[in-house]
């Protein structure tokens, strides 16, 4: 009771005047905080304004903050209120504070608020009274209140079986908050749960048209009452029933418990549209009811729809059929249930209540804000019904995702950099570009660093993904635009008992382009930047062959070690033959590999580079080696062998200093290498091996091993320094010819493109591998062949575009040669763990954390730590006015090449995955049959190269998922033109899977454009409830991706 009063009086206290509550604050005798703080206030000078310290006295009582002037003896003019805050829709922070004595600042951010007034702000003396001070606010924030009067209430109507407040205010919860925006969004609250406490479905008959000559399209608003003000706020709307009297409406509306309360009033009002694209409407009439009656009610409710007289004669009638969870739609509920199946169950039937398990979870690790709307359709030839419902979701990770992926670049980078300052002695000329480079190199870095602290604050920045509004911005170059997970479930049976069990679920991942948008277009995109004959492409194939020698030069180091160690292992025992065995091998080796990569042009022209931008040659660098003594063979066996060089001592070695030339260096080692061969022969001579008897072998031959090493590794630092040195002066020429080599270089444009999609495909690859990590099939897929993502695009081949499309094409030959998944074993649980991302630009490794008792469920070859392979598939089909200008010009040169790389891998996929099931069952083998003719089907489909061909887009999406591929549609900004393929791919699959009437497929189509999740992906990214079509564009799309009357207008996007 003490808390209802305290909650009454807050929701009181928001209208109170200055006088008023300066009357009421000091009437307050107990505080729940009290104290002394320092503010800084702004003051109004003469010329300008200043900022002043003073010391005020704080006090918090329930969730609002009041503040008193305090006199300079530190008095408290109880009196003098100075101010008041309110702790509503407000977020509490600690940070470092103005001086010595005030060390600590909390400060409150209003994100509703304007910037002016988003902030509120007082320091603190020390750590413990900043800590009280932030718990004591968090405890006092309204939102906190409100939860634990939910909490307690609910404790009370379990305890007594009453409601401690019915018939006060708080007995109805008002729908809509006052500060949001109506409509609300259907269903639920974002984070609400997935299955309604009662859905209503809604029909009508009779319907009495405004003007008498014309059949009604009517359309119904649901509104509900709020009592806390005494108003009807709208909740939802039904789609459009075009020209009839009795419809039958397939969305549904979705009550929470609380929502479909016993005092919650609903409202139906009855429209008939006129006019769509202008918006024109009528109103037929409506009906009022409480919902307790139609939920308590068993079977179909029927209401008499009236006119504003009530006594006029009737407009028709609505049926509204209930649907009642019964308190079965619980999640926790039903994931209960179902794993006290799992443990009753036997053993043969455990793995299948398993997998029912991992369907019915829903993952809330991996996703957020979710949005759903829901729809009952009637099936062909079956009085069975379909149940639909959609969920358009947020990724959590994809934060941490894109993070990881930057931070790989930004490694690698900074390692380049390493590299550069180790090309130091150089003259003066050379010199100075080497530092140009530097600084450039470094800012990179550090942009970067940047892009990673501003994506580590996205919370407190109230953003949950990017909105293609937001896709030009330098911070989120680098995240996937407008990135969300669509999710339909698919339930069919007569009753509401029969559509309890989930059957069928399909994911799709809706996403932006990839593409460096911040950049521009103004040179092309990546395929244009990298075309033969450009310096860029040379420069590109340049450091490809220099780092792909780097990269073999430490692994020959090594193979030398181990070859000088198999000789000195055999010396230490005293093996004759085995002694002459090892020092043959070794000089075959040094011919054939040793000699041969030092003699490479690149390597020699690199040396001459390198010699000619050098000073005056100072003397030889000198170097002090450090002879190992080895007692006994087991020694030799257990060291690493590092002979006067470490490995670290190797890689950051200059030899610039030096005068030796590389072929003094290998005569040098060569010498050392023949006095090595002379000591064996003479411990293989009889006489000499008498008389060394009793001495260590090996410690007569280490001088000459450490001596030829030295010399070995002289050689291979000055290699390395000089295929450096061609690669950072090339670098140096591509910036004196106006081609950036750092920030918005192609270096960063590739970063970008690979980021973003390597992100979305890592999201999808999560989603997926939860739905299917207990379907043994699909695991051995996965690593006897890979993970197939079918993706598909709508963006045109004109403008920026078809710049676009260049970016994407040398983005997925990056994907399928660099991205791989490993999946671990964590004691965690499987559905809190992040990825963890390694490696370097040319092999990024994402590992994905999975629980033990589901780890060992995988097959061996995973758990062993296997690299999952990734084949993307890209098909594009433009569908816009502008590709309608491509198509009559004949610039569709990118899109078809595209298409046709893509149907060659997805040849090569398809055959290795027939044969991975070559012996399946008889049913598979028709599936398999099946897959084989649509994939013929759309060989011809892409030969033809007609305009438009959007089958090319759904048959190969249809096919990839037969193959169990992930699925991810784009578009320019994955809002339009994605939401109308996202919304039809989903209708054809109730079409071809699930039997949906012939009669209700294209309104179905229209409603879940018009009243489903996708027309709030647009309100998210734009502010507005449309899509971005103008007239002109959406004639000239195809039939089947227009957006239906009254759904959309000309917006900026």
């Amino acid at each position: 009771s003490k808390t209802t009063v305290l909650l009454h009086s807050l929701h009181r206290m928001k209208n109170l005047t200055d006088k008023e509550m300066t009357s009421f604050a000091p009437q307050l005798q107990k505080y729940d905080m009290d104290g002394y703080v320092g503010m800084v206030i702004s003051d109004n000078g003469i010329l300008r304004k200043r900022k002043a310290f003073f010391l005020y006295y704080m006090k918090l009582k329930g969730n609002m903050l009041f503040y008193f002037k305090v006199t300079e003896k530190e008095e408290v003019v109880e009196s003098q209120l100075e101010g008041c805050q309110i702790l509503e829709a407000c977020i509490p922070r600690l940070d470092d504070g103005i001086n010595d004595e005030y060390k600590y600042r909390i400060t409150l951010i209003y994100p509703k608020l304007m910037e002016d007034k988003s902030v509120f702000a007082f320091y603190v003396r020390d750590r413990t009274q900043a800590t009280a001070w932030e718990q004591a606010i968090n405890k006092g924030r309204y939102e906190f209140l409100r939860k634990r009067f939910s909490d307690l209430r609910n404790q009370i109507q379990e305890l007594s079986g009453n409601d401690p407040v019915e018939g006060t205010y708080f007995a109805c919860k008002p729908v809509l908050d006052p500060g949001l925006e109506a409509p609300r969004k259907p269903g639920t609250a974002p984070n609400g749960p997935e299955m309604p406490y009662i859905e209503l479905s809604i029909a009508c008959s009779s319907l009495v048209s405004v003007s008498p000559e014309s059949i009604p399209s009517p359309m119904i608003k649901v509104s509900l009452f709020d009592e806390s003000n005494g108003k009807w706020i709208k909740f939802c709307q039904t789609e459009t029933v075009e020209n009839c009297a009795d419809p039958q409406f397939v969305y549904t509306i979705r009550l929470s418990e609380e929502q479909a309360n016993s005092h919650s009033r609903a409202r139906f009002e009855v429209y008939d549209v006129r006019d769509k694209k202008e918006g024109i409407v009528s109103r037929i009439g409506q009906s009022d009811c409480k919902l307790s009656l139609l939920k308590n009610s068993d079977g179909l409710n029927t209401l008499e729809i009236k006119g504003a007289d009530e006594e006029e004669n009737l407009k028709g009638f609505i049926y509204i059929q209930i649907y009642n969870s019964n308190g079965d739609s619980s999640r926790a509920q039903l994931v209960a249930k179902r794993l006290t199946q799992y443990m009753q169950s036997d053993d043969h039937k455990r793995s299948e209540n398993l997998l029912t398990i991992s369907k019915e979870i829903q993952d809330h690790s991996l996703i957020l804000n979710s949005i759903t709307s829901s729809y009952r359709l009637p099936q062909s030839n079956s009085n069975q019904v379909i149940r639909v419902t959609e969920i358009m979701s947020e990724s959590k990770q994809v934060w941490d995702i894109t993070i990881g992926l930057i931070q790989v670049c930004m490694i690698e980078e900074t390692e380049r950099l390493y590299e550069l300052e180790e090309l130091i002695g150089l003259n003066q000329r050379w010199q100075d570009r080497m530092q140009d480079l530097l600084e450039e190199k470094k800012s990179f870095v550090n942009h970067y660093r940047s892009c990673i602290d501003h994506l580590s604050k996205h919370e407190a920045k109230q953003l949950t993904f990017k909105r293609s509004i937001d896709k030009k911005e330098t911070w989120l170059e680098c995240m996937p635009t407008n990135l969300h997970v669509q999710t339909m479930k698919v339930t069919t049976g007569s009753t509401a008992a029969d559509v309890s069990k989930l059957t069928s679920q399909y994911d799709l991942i809706t996403v932006g382009c990839s593409t460096a948008y911040n950049l521009k277009y103004k040179s092309g995109g990546l395929k244009r930047l990298l075309q033969s004959e450009s310096p860029l492409s040379l420069q590109n194939h340049l450091e490809k062959r220099v780092r792909s020698l780097l990269d073999q030069l430490p692994l020959l180091m090594n193979n030398l070690r181990k070859n000088v160690y198999d000789v000195l292992k055999q010396a230490c025992r005293k093996q004759k033959l085995e002694m002459q065995l090892a020092m043959t091998e070794l000089y075959k080796w040094m011919g054939s590999d040793f000699y041969a990569l030092l003699a490479t042009p690149l390597i020699q022209e690199g040396l001459l580079s390198l010699q000619q931008a050098k000073t005056t040659p100072p003397s030889p660098s000198k170097r002090n080696v450090q002879s190992v003594v080895y007692n006994n063979p087991d020694e030799i066996q257990n060291d690493p062998l590092t002979f006067g060089f470490t490995d670290s001592e190797f890689d950051t070695l200059n030899l610039l200093e030096s005068d030796y030339s590389l072929s003094e260096m290998i005569k040098r080692t060569e010498s050392h290498l023949d006095a090595l061969n002379s000591q064996v022969k003479e411990f293989v001579n009889d006489e000499f091996r008498r008389r060394l008897q009793q001495e260590q072998w090996d410690l007569l031959m280490k001088p000459s091993a450490d001596a030829m090493l030295e010399s070995a590794q002289l050689m291979f630092s000055q290699a390395k320094l000089a295929l450096l040195f061609s690669i950072y002066s090339d670098y140096f020429q591509l910036s004196e010819n106006g081609f950036p080599t750092g920030i918005k270089g192609l270096r960063h444009r590739r970063d970008i493109c690979f980021t973003q999609a390597a992100a979305t495909i890592v999201v999808s690859f999560t989603i997926h591998l939860k739905s299917n990590i207990l379907d043994w099939s699909y695991m051995a897929q996965l690593h006897n062949i890979g993970f197939l993502v079918h993706w598909e695009s709508l963006i045109s081949t004109c403008g920026e575009e078809n710049s676009m499309l260049e970016d994407i094409e040398v983005t997925v030959s990056d994907i399928n040669s660099n991205l791989y998944f490993q999946l671990i074993s964590q004691s965690e649980d499987l559905y809190d763990d992040k990825p963890i991302i390694k490696g370097n630009r040319s092999r990024v490794i994402v590992q994905i954390p999975v629980s033990q008792s589901l780890f060992q469920l995988l097959p061996y070859p995973l758990q062993t730590g296997q690299l999952i392979k990734v084949i993307w598939l890209f098909f594009n089909v433009g569908i816009n006015e502008q590709q309608t200008i491509a198509d009559r010009i004949g610039t569709s040169t990118n899109q078809d090449r595209l298409n046709r790389n893509s149907l060659n891998d997805l040849h090569k996929y398809f055959a290795k995955y027939s044969e991975l099931f070559l012996f399946a069952t008889e049913d598979f083998g028709k599936s398999v049959e099946d897959t084989r003719k649509m994939l013929e089907r759309l060989h011809e489909l892409v030969a033809q190269r007609k305009q438009k061909q959007v089958e090319i887009l759904q048959l190969s999406s249809l096919l990839c998922r037969k193959m169990n591929a992930s699925r991810i549609t784009s578009c320019k900004s994955g809002k339009d033109r994605t939401s109308m393929s996202c919304t039809l791919e989903q209708c054809r699959i109730l079409s071809l899977n699930h039997n949906l009437r012939e009669d209700t497929f294209y309104p179905t189509l229209d409603a879940m454009r018009l009243t489903g999740t996708r027309i709030y992906n647009a309100q998210k990214n734009v502010g507005e409830r449309c899509y971005a079509f103008n007239k002109l564009q959406r004639l000239m799309i195809p039939y089947d991706y227009r957006a239906p009357e009254g759904s959309y207008k000309k917006l900026q996007t």
